[in-house]
């Protein structure tokens, strides 16, 4: 995918989300922490030090319990896309 069409998808977001299991690094979480998006990222990521309290959640992918907690927390913590934010972000 193209840089331009990469920065378009997080500008159409309103979070970014990696549940992975194992990850070096994960350089897509702070491509979308660069675009301001939150982040719920899996513990197990490299790029999981990069998250804190303002920029997102950790949790625990192997754990049912954490993981629907976590994500249920961060679905309020995220503004919702709507399509004035998309053409805003577009232009």
């Amino acid at each position: 995918m193209e840089a331009q069409q990469l920065h378009a998808w997080y500008l159409c977001s309103s979070g970014f989300v990696l549940p992975s299991i194992y990850e070096p690094f994960g350089a897509v979480v702070d491509e979308a922490l660069i675009f301001g998006l939150k982040v719920l990222c899996s513990k197990y990521a490299g790029s999981s030090y990069l998250i804190n309290n303002e920029k997102g959640i950790l949790f625990d992918p192997s754990s049912e319990l954490d993981s629907t907690h976590k994500l249920n927390v961060y679905l309020n913590t995220i503004d919702p896309v709507n399509e004035m934010n998309m053409k805003k972000n577009l232009h």
